[in-house]
């Protein structure tokens, strides 16, 4: 991928996405600009195993519409679907257990936009590193990728076990991930008063 062709939300527009702070389990690695896919939709990671359950849930809204035409005229079939779609739901989301990762993450704590995400790290990492994330929000073990590049890394005490804090700008999402992360930040956003923090 050309870096030419990177899109890369400005700081002033970045500030204008709601923030807030959340838990995760999350697991990221370096990577070199064209190892980002230019045609996300159709790139190898997105048929995973890890995509699956973010697929599953984007699809499940987009039956519920359909559950209620169908709960007017027939509430028994509906209540068919309901059940049908929460044990596709469970199975996605145990696809992730079953290859434990999260067990083998610990969750971490994050400061989330629709547009990046801080995080504290034990290295540093200089400005305009790219990184592919992978995250999983609990409880429901739903799960996204993501593309990324270092926008900020700060240094905090060197006695601290994760001495530094991280931000990075999102380049690459894949649509259905976009509308789980949105989700989320929605959702979050409905319980607690929004985050002061920046990333």
């Amino acid at each position: 991928m050309a870096i030419s062709n990177e899109v890369v939300v400005p700081n002033c527009e970045r500030r204008r996405h709601e923030r807030i702070d959340d838990e995760m389990v999350m697991f990221w690695r370096e990577i070199k600009p064209d190892e980002i896919p230019e045609d996300i939709a159709s790139h190898d990671t997105h048929s995973s195993d890890f995509s699956l359950s973010s697929q599953v849930k984007l699809l499940s809204l987009e039956m519920a519409e359909l559950l209620k035409k169908i709960g007017r005229g027939n509430p028994m079939l509906a209540d068919y679907l309901k059940l049908m779609d929460r044990k596709i739901d469970t199975l996605a989301s145990s696809i992730i257990v079953k290859d434990d990762f999260s067990n083998c993450h610990t969750t971490r704590h994050v400061n989330l936009s629709a547009s990046g995400l801080a995080f504290l790290s034990d290295r540093e990492y200089p400005l305009g590193t790219f990184l592919e994330l992978k995250m999983v929000f609990t409880p429901a073990l739903t799960s996204i990728i993501a593309y990324g590049r270092v926008i900020y890394c700060i240094h905090y005490d060197d006695d601290k076990p994760l001495s530094h804090r991280i931000g990075v700008g999102f380049i690459r999402l894949h649509d259905y991930d976009r509308e789980v992360l949105s989700g989320r930040v929605s959702s979050r956003q409905t319980h607690e008063q929004p985050s002061l923090d920046s990333h």
